[in-house]
């Protein structure tokens, strides 16, 4: 450690005060054997404009290992443009200017963990060949990472953003991890690429967030995020993962090939969630594998004041336990499943029914489900389909009279839907109705023929007893 006082940088070789107290003639002897490969060790010494000059210079000449651990950079740091070939790490250096580090090249790791940057920060142009760390920074004013590559990802878990943060174009090689990090202003990804996944669970946006357009090779996870502001999501993914967030009013899901799960999840106001039926902008679909309209996997336990969903895959969307199901709104075509007509395994007697084909929700066939809930789903649910979807609204009135009649608790209230089942289809299959009717009219006239003798065979005339014929 430094022997000045009050100070805790630590003492240069072969001196025992740090290199911010050391005379010019003495700093040139300390930095003399720098040269490549060789380790700055400048932990916890306040850095002026003048001595970070001298050590960019030496910066240039390709180090090793640099370590700014709990520095103080008292001034605008430009390292713009340079390389460090070696591991470097700026854990806890407090920025009090601006901090530019545009165009530069981290060969191996860096790590910012704990970094304050009073000033505006610029990442953007950066190569980071190793692991990048930002865990726990604080950006007190603009952030822009944009057209950064992080080819063996990074990490920005619990950071803070207290201004703009631009990350625009940026390429993540695997992983990008924003796990609890905080967003106070506006937040810009579009472009973005993660070879593999992008967390955000627990994340805070605090300001409008937009979040794409974006690949994500794998899952982009935004499990108990927090927004006050919209959140607009435009990806190509193959998984999204929105269980137990919550999402403001205004907030856009638009999706492209990905499995959408919002289990949990409180939607305040108006929330869209989209099929992309062509290509984003910006995005990259050959890292994901199978080309599919974007499905809804699941909507259980989820509180909405008004969702919109438009063409979207519903045929695997569990809704069991989704709050106000009468909230939600279609738009396009509903893609629900369709149970084709045929012979089905039933239990009792017959074991073997004929099932009619008809459109239906995931949840009439989760085992265990419960009636009463789907029964509820099916009649909200036909309520909310466009007028063009009357067959789809129809089918649903059918499901909820199916399943009230399979569990009807009492055997008169099942003989009298097994009746009206039998007879009408429940007065949704009209050609059912006009089958039976067809019938009772061919039967009302084959009684009415029976009775009037028809069909009995030739008859005699009848003579009146005393008359004859007279021949003529």
């Amino acid at each position: 450690m430094c022997s000045a006082e009050s100070c805790s940088g630590t003492a240069a070789t072969p001196y025992d005060r740090c290199l911010a107290h050391l005379d010019r003639e003495e700093l040139d002897r300390a930095l003399a054997d720098l040269g490549p490969g060789r380790m700055l060790d400048v932990r916890g010494v306040v850095i002026t404009a003048e001595l970070l000059a001298v050590l960019l210079g030496r910066i240039g000449q390709g180090l090793g290992r640099v370590r700014f651990d709990g520095a103080v950079i008292a001034c605008d740091a430009w390292f713009s443009g340079r390389r460090f070939q070696g591991d470097v790490s700026f854990d806890g250096t407090r920025f009090l200017g601006a901090a530019s580090f545009y165009g530069v090249r981290f060969e191996r790791n860096a790590s910012f963990r704990g970094a304050h940057f009073l000033g505006a920060a610029s990442f953007a142009d950066a190569l980071f060949a190793g692991y990048a760390v930002f865990d726990h920074a604080v950006f007190h004013r603009d952030a822009v990472v944009s057209a950064a590559e992080f080819t063996e990802g990074a990490s920005y878990e619990g950071t803070v953003f207290a201004g703009y943060a631009c990350f625009d174009d940026s390429r993540f090689g695997r992983d990008g991890w924003f796990r609890g990090a905080r967003f106070r202003q506006v937040v810009s990804m579009k472009g973005t690429t993660f070879h593999r996944d992008a967390s955000f669970a627990g994340a805070v946006f605090g300001g409008r967030a937009w979040l794409g357009p974006m690949t994500v090779a794998r899952q982009l996870v935004l499990t108990r995020v927090r927004s006050t502001r919209a959140v607009t999501v435009a990806a190509v993914a193959t998984r999204v993962d929105c269980a137990g967030g919550y999402f403001a009013d205004g907030t856009t899901l638009r999706l492209r090939r990905a499995a959408l799960l919002l289990e949990n999840a409180v939607l305040v106001g108006t929330v869209r969630v989209e099929g992309a039926p062509r290509p984003l902008p910006r995005t990259c679909e050959q890292l994901i594998g199978e080309d599919r309209q974007a499905l809804v996997l699941s909507l259980r336990g989820a509180r909405l004041d008004d969702l919109l969903l438009g063409d979207v895959d519903l045929s695997g969307c569990r809704f069991t336990g989704l709050a106000r199901p009468d909230r939600v709104r279609f738009s396009g075509r509903a893609g629900f499943a369709d149970l084709p007509a045929g012979l089905r395994r039933r239990r009792g007697w017959p074991p073997v029914a004929w099932q009619g084909g008809r459109r239906i929700l995931a949840d009439e066939f989760t085992v265990p489900f419960d009636p009463a809930q789907v029964a509820a789903l099916y009649r909200h649910l036909a309520a909310a389909l466009l007028p063009e979807d009357r067959r789809t609204a129809a089918d649903f009135r059918y499901g909820e009279m199916e399943i009230r009649r399979r569990n009807a608790p009492r055997l008169i209230e099942r003989w009298r839907l097994g009746l009206h089942w039998m007879l009408f289809g429940y007065g949704l299959r009209l050609r059912r109705g006009l089958v039976w009717l067809l019938i009772l009219m061919l039967a009302a006239t084959f009684a009415t023929l029976t009775r009037n003798g028809v069909g009995s065979g030739p008859t005699r005339p009848h003579v009146a007893p005393g008359l004859r014929s007279t021949g003529h």
